[in-house]
């Protein structure tokens, strides 16, 4: 029995040796310990989800070791998952609460707290730029070192200016001035870690819209609708990228970290597309609640001023609809909706909180009068991969219905020409 303790004593020893060593081996010579000029270590220094072990001795239970994912917030907080395991028991999972500080010169301490009270200190260090950190630790009676690594995927906050095409800074955060092309237009890094995630608010509507995020669609907490509710009549969530703070399956904070430029969004969603369906025919001074003319519009290829505009490309012509059917030209009836102020000429406009907050809709605009419709605003989650457009979008006159055209509309590809 004798044997077996010493043998695991100086299995526990290399490990730990082994480990820090590692570690050491990660900074490179140009590091900020053989650099006077690399900028400071700060709380946010440790921040995403690192991986690792700390093992040891201890007088009471003797020799120890623990695996652990630790969850750094970057604001001198975090969370932590483990594995312990003593001589005298076998495996307990355990939940740790952390707090720690972080000197300039990148040492600091670190306490890990249990439910049952229980608590750690430590002696840490931070090598790399945050990618790893050793431990020591301070208690009496323990002769204890640690070693963990930021996990594969796991990103520092900041490394944003790759997530669209092209971008500038604007206050600090980055503004995308150019999305990519196809399906992933935005093109976030990791998240931060499991509690902190990149995302941005679906459209609104009678109820609060929910926060979207890579693990899925998470309610706010009553003090962010606050926090956005303050930011009226601006609307920035509309072209906002936040870093959450998650708690108990709801977001319960949020931070700017990336500005999407209005046009952009145009762009990437409507900007050379093509919208077919059908507008309400005009009977004397009065038109129909029902769309049943056919329409087809032509959007160009860059929106301006916040507007894309576009055409309707059979207001006096046959065109060849995008299933080879003739659309008629719109001025061969009698019931020609195309009168006064309702012409050829539109262009679509996003107006998040139109009427009330998260009121978000997309507007087709007329020369004076407008028709608004939400099933095909695009908000930021939309970019994101979630907050999916509707296959119809259904608009009406923004004011008494019968006073303009309603239209009922839905993405399209192909046709065109004369027919």
């Amino acid at each position: 029995m004798t044997r077996a303790l010493s043998g695991l004593r100086r299995l526990l020893t290399l490990a730990t040796t082994l480990s820090t060593l590692t570690l050491v081996a990660m900074v490179p010579a140009n590091s900020a310990a053989a650099r006077s000029n690399e900028p400071a270590c700060s709380l946010k220094t440790l921040k995403g989800d690192y991986s690792g072990t700390v093992t040891g001795t201890s007088k009471a239970a003797g020799p120890l070791a623990l695996w652990a994912l630790v969850a750094f917030n970057g604001d001198g907080k975090g969370t932590a998952t483990a594995i312990s395991m003593t001589q005298a028991s076998g495996p307990s999972k355990i939940s740790l609460k952390i707090t720690y500080t972080l000197k300039s010169d990148c040492t600091g301490t670190l306490k890990a707290k249990q439910s049952t009270g229980s608590t750690a200190n430590y002696a840490l260090s931070v090598v790399s730029k945050g990618a790893a950190v050793v431990l020591l630790r301070t208690d009496s009676g323990y002769v204890v070192t640690g070693a963990f690594q930021r996990s594969p995927g796991s990103a520092e906050e900041g490394n944003l200016s790759k997530a669209c095409a092209a971008s500038t800074k604007q206050n600090g955060l980055v503004y995308c001035t150019k999305l990519f092309s196809g399906n992933k237009p935005i093109r976030l890094p990791s998240d931060v870690s499991s509690t902190q995630r990149y995302g941005a608010l679906n459209r609104g509507g009678p109820n609060v819209p929910k926060f979207h995020t890579r693990a899925g669609d998470l309610p706010l907490a009553a003090e962010v609708t606050e926090q956005l509710q303050k930011e009226l009549p601006g609307h920035s969530y509309a072209n906002t990228v936040y870093l959450a703070t998650i708690s108990q399956g709801q977001v319960i904070k949020i931070k700017p970290a990336m500005v999407i430029d209005e046009q952009a969004v145009l762009r990437s969603i409507f900007a050379g597309r093509v919208m077919e369906g059908t507008i309400a025919p005009r009977n004397e001074d009065r038109y129909s609640l029902e769309p049943t003319l056919p329409l087809r519009i032509e959007f160009a290829s860059s929106p301006t001023s916040g507007r894309l505009t576009g055409i309707i490309s059979n207001a006096t012509k046959p065109v060849r609809s995008s299933t080879g059917a003739c659309f008629a030209a719109l001025n061969s009836g009698a019931t020609n909706p195309l009168v006064g102020s309702f012409t050829a000429n539109v262009s679509l406009q996003r107006v998040p909180s139109m009427h009330s907050l998260f009121d978000d809709e997309l507007v087709l605009n007329w020369s004076g009068p407008s028709n608004m419709g939400s099933s095909f605003y695009p908000s930021i989650a939309t970019l994101l991969g979630g907050d999916p457009l509707g296959q119809t979008w259904v608009t009406y006159i923004h004011g008494t219905p019968w006073t303009g055209p309603s239209v009922s509309l839905h993405l399209v590809s192909g046709g065109g020409g004369n027919c």
